[in-house]
């Protein structure tokens, strides 16, 4: 049996998971298609190199190095579904914690503390857990 105090935080966190997952995979498209383009680091190679947290690193290189020849799409498909993995997960996981921390805040407010987290979240993704 279960109270109703925890069915609200259950659907609170769903709904924030949800959302950053939605939020990942935008920041993802944008990362992708800056690499891709004027980067010039090949469209593929933020996912190999997130994907480098669990698997070789030699992927997010051959990716670079086949940007450079003119292939902007080199592709090899574990350490793709890897990266896009890893950084769907972890945008849940911000999303749900961003939920949690500002369920009672409405308006201007909301969205000034949502730069705040997303600023905090870049921060700890790139110097932390990279």
């Amino acid at each position: 049996m279960t109270s109703n105090l925890t069915h609200p935080i259950k659907s609170l966190l769903a709904r924030g998971a949800i959302l950053g997952v939605v939020a990942s995979l935008v920041m993802a498209m944008f990362a992708m298609i800056a690499s891709g383009t004027y980067q010039h680091h090949g469209f593929l190679t933020p996912l190999y190199a997130i994907a480098a947290v669990l698997v070789s690193p030699s992927n997010a290189m051959a990716s670079m190095k086949a940007a450079m020849s003119g292939n902007a799409f080199w592709f090899v498909l574990g350490p793709s579904i890897v990266g896009a993995a890893i950084h769907m997960m972890t945008g849940a996981m911000y999303g749900a914690a961003f939920a949690l921390v500002v369920s009672k805040l409405k308006g201007g407010i909301l969205i000034a503390a949502g730069a705040v987290f997303g600023l905090a979240a870049f921060a700890i993704s790139t110097l932390v857990a990279l």
